[in-house]
């Protein structure tokens, strides 16, 4: 669950770039220019660097761990059809490295509406058709797989979590599985969603609550974002959707505070532990 692009800009000269990547940004843009390039430094996961080419920006992202072909290929057909999802470019998995349209940002956070927007955007993402054999994410397992320590300091938010993944019905989607604040920018476009790395198929319920998370989104805030969400989908909104989405929410937390302090993220990890404390878990 990385940060997505930074606010913050390092000067930085492409010719430090292994040489693999820069002969991949070379051939993506033959005979053109790089005017300026900047390191993107909130990047917690990969490392990301703002470039100019003839006075339009993109992102060059150099991946840190496995290459994400899969989500790359899902994104570009996904942005094909959408101006609110971040255009991928090109990539080259020898460098593991990949080209993406600059989104610029309008403001810092997202408004009501901008929510609603989001709202909407994801019931659109979620809806998109991907292989049904392809791999569903495995929050149980994530969740088995933390360390003893961590559950032992989380036991009874870990048993309640662990419960209700068998409790409630399966509402399985394609999901963006990152869906922080970072990742969703307000641009001239509406909201566009960026940074697919993580995106596979799996239960819906873990981006809602990443979104109710991230944007600290009160009780009648994530009343009508589950209304808009439904009616976006022209569903009937299912009489447990309030209550899984509690526990999803749970489940999201506990992730991210691990990730976080494995990380060495402590504000972090101590922020989420904060919105942890405040679920009322029955």
């Amino acid at each position: 669950m990385n940060k997505g692009m930074g606010s913050h800009l390092l000067a930085f000269n492409m010719r430090d770039l292994p040489s693999g990547v820069e002969k991949f940004l070379k051939d993506t843009f033959p005979h053109q220019q790089v005017e300026a390039s900047y390191e993107l430094t909130d990047g917690l996961s990969n490392k990301n660097y703002l470039v100019v080419i003839e006075q339009e920006k993109y992102v060059l992202k150099l991946y840190q761990g496995t290459f994400p072909k899969q989500s790359l290929l899902l994104q570009t057909r996904l942005s094909q059809g959408s101006d609110n999802v971040q255009k991928v470019v090109a990539w080259d998995q020898t460098t593991k490295s990949a080209i993406f349209n600059y989104v610029e940002a309008l403001q810092q956070d997202l408004d009501k509406d901008a929510i609603v927007h989001l709202t909407h955007i994801l019931a659109q993402i979620h809806q998109f058709a991907v292989n049904n054999t392809s791999t569903v994410l495995n929050l149980k397992q994530a969740l088995n797989s933390l360390h003893q320590l961590f559950k032992l300091k989380f036991t009874r938010e870990f048993d309640f979590a662990i419960g209700s993944l068998s409790k409630f019905p399966e509402d399985i989607g394609f999901c963006h599985n990152d869906l922080v604040k970072e990742n969703c920018i307000v641009s001239d476009a509406g909201v566009v969603v960026i940074d697919f790395e993580y995106a596979s198929r799996g239960d819906i319920y873990f981006d809602l609550a990443a979104l109710v998370t991230s944007f600290e989104l009160k009780e009648d805030q994530i009343m009508n974002m589950l209304q808009a969400y439904y009616i976006q989908k022209k569903q009937i909104m299912p009489s447990y959707a309030s209550r899984k989405l509690t526990a999803f929410r749970v489940v999201y937390l506990l992730l991210c505070i691990a990730w976080y302090e494995e990380r060495g993220e402590a504000e972090k990890a101590a922020s989420h532990i904060e919105h942890l404390k405040a679920i009322e878990i029955v």
